[in-house]
């Protein structure tokens, strides 16, 4: 397979891996849902917020990821890919580095969400990696 060929399947590879971060966040690994009050209101903890966030970035992850299979120039392609990983790497370290999640360590937002938000964000970040390293390298005749 050619570096062009290459490159265009892990574009693809990206795209899936952002969607994931999106829609998993919300669907797969989501965090702890809503407190019921006594009352009948519902209270969020601090990681719904990161959830939310999570789910923000992702979308627009997916979004620069699909300019990656839409455009032609290399250098705009290049800047995409790395503003794409470096959007990953955010998304991996926002739950409990940048927004707290709760005190309760075996809660669902700390074993399930963290985790799952951190392989799949650095996972982007490598693609987009190799995804530069494959569309400025030399290419084979």
């Amino acid at each position: 397979m050619n570096k062009k060929k290459s490159a265009r399947l892990t574009a693809y590879i990206i795209l899936l891996l952002c969607l994931t971060l999106a829609m998993g966040v919300k669907l797969l690994f989501h965090a702890c849902g809503p407190h019921m009050a006594h009352d009948g209101s519902a209270s969020y903890m601090n990681c719904h917020n990161a959830e939310q966030t999570v789910a923000i970035i992702g979308t627009c992850l997916t979004a620069l990821a699909g300019l990656l299979l839409l455009l032609e120039n290399k250098t705009v392609k290049t800047v995409i890919a790395l503003v794409t990983g470096l959007g990953a790497i955010a998304a991996a370290i926002i739950p409990n580095t940048v927004i707290k999640l709760c005190m309760m360590t075996d809660m669902r937002c700390h074993s399930v969400m963290r985790p799952a938000v951190a392989v799949v964000g650095g996972i982007i970040a490598i693609c987009c990696g190799v995804y530069v390293i494959l569309i400025n390298g030399k290419q084979e005749d």
